[in-house]
């Protein structure tokens, strides 16, 4: 059985076969007979948030860990880390992690898929799901095609122990006094007296080189590892940042109590602000017998505020009054809702995503009951967009 018959197979019984349920650590277990596993890699569902592992009988199993998801998401195994939180397009559900794919899944439900390879900076070769690009175990390839790093003067092969080796091949150099670099290539030999004098010709994030008196300067031996000590920061290294790289520090807001920390409080949207929506939701429909209407309602613009802990969205004329969230908001992301009870049950709601303190996207929804189309009122949903009004 090829790799990927056995990992059709698996696919097949995860759907036939798993039940996940709520609370922690959930472990299930494929019961197809004829697929059988010899090693943890044969069991690779491809789910960041699993651990995998081929026990005594030659059986996957697979235990979902709710913490590798970033907060207020869930593992499920066969699939990955998802989240309840409402979407109806891939870029509301965003999660500011640059390896992780995501995507707006069956049921309004984001999903965020950790891919290792948008890991490119030496080093950082994992993809977590919750913090990035981290350093990450080598023991990851079935062939020497899976350890190819783009140097063309080095012998890339498979160790046994499913490692990653890059053997350095100077006769791969054809161009005078070249020699082969393990992170440059084929390089012209640089003289050096100190590793100070190698630093120019290499990035940062590459780590310190050393020097040869008798061959010049070296690659680094190891990466960069960016690490400045708060747990309440995500640490990684921009190659492209200054001039020869830089770390980064970003929030990680999935870590508890760092809401007051400095490095926390300078990030992010408010969520709060007066904003213009495009196209503006408008409606003016139903007569009452009086000279008005029952149902009319302008969200051109609408302000939005944080009152006793919940959000409040203020539309400049509704009669249905503010929309506002069921549950304390979770900026950047928002779902506010207001009804009106009468004949029918009306109900109205603007959720979306803030991409940053002066934009938003979104879905603004009518739903009148289902009497709207007699009356000839415009109902259902559409997708607007929010930019702040200075």
């Amino acid at each position: 059985m090829t790799r990927e018959s056995r990992r059709l197979a698996l696919l097949s019984a995860l759907l036939a076969s798993v039940i996940v349920g709520c609370g922690t650590p959930r472990a299930a277990m494929t019961s197809d007979a004829a697929f059988h596993c010899t090693s943890n890699a044969d069991c690779d569902d491809s789910a960041a948030c699993t651990i995998d592992t081929c026990n005594a009988s030659g059986m996957c199993n697979y235990m979902p860990v709710d913490a590798l998801c970033p907060a207020g998401q869930n593992c499920q195994v066969g699939t990955g880390c998802t989240s309840a939180m409402f979407c109806n397009t891939a870029a509301m559900c965003d999660d500011a992690i640059a390896c992780t794919i995501d995507s707006c899944d069956v049921g309004n439900v984001c999903g965020h898929m950790a891919l290792d390879a948008l890991c490119t900076t030496a080093g950082m070769n994992h993809c977590d799901a919750a913090m990035g690009c981290v350093p990450g175990s080598t023991t990851t390839c079935a062939s020497a095609a899976d350890c190819d790093d783009s140097v063309a003067c080095t012998l890339d092969s498979c160790g046994a122990d499913h490692a990653c080796r890059h053997a350095v091949m100077d006769a791969l150099c054809t161009g005078v006094d070249e020699h082969c670099d393990a992170t440059l290539g084929c390089q012209v030999r640089h003289g050096c007296v100190t590793a100070t004098d190698c630093v120019p010709f290499y990035n940062f994030c590459d780590g310190d080189p050393t020097c040869d008196p008798e061959f010049g300067c070296q690659s680094p031996p190891s990466a960069r590892v960016c690490n400045d000590g708060n747990r309440c920061s995500t640490d990684s290294c921009d190659p492209a940042a200054g001039a020869r790289g830089a770390c980064a520090v970003v929030c990680d807001r999935a870590q508890t109590g760092c809401d007051s920390d400095p490095l926390c409080a300078v990030t992010g949207p408010s969520c709060t602000g007066n904003f213009a929506i495009t196209p503006a939701p408008m409606n003016n429909c139903i007569s009452d017998g009086m000279g008005g209407n029952q149902v009319h309602y302008d969200m051109s613009t609408a302000t939005f505020d944080i009152i006793g802990g919940m959000l409040v969205v203020t539309p400049p004329d509704a009669h249905f009054g503010n929309l506002t969230d069921a549950t304390a908001p979770v900026c950047p992301m928002f779902s506010a809702r207001a009804s009106v009870s009468g004949g029918t049950t009306e109900t109205y709601t603007l959720a979306g995503m803030f991409t940053d303190d002066d934009h938003f996207t979104g879905t603004f929804t009518a739903n009148l009951g289902g009497i709207g189309a007699i009356f000839g009122c415009t109902e259902g949903a559409m997708a607007v967009t929010g930019t702040r009004i200075p």
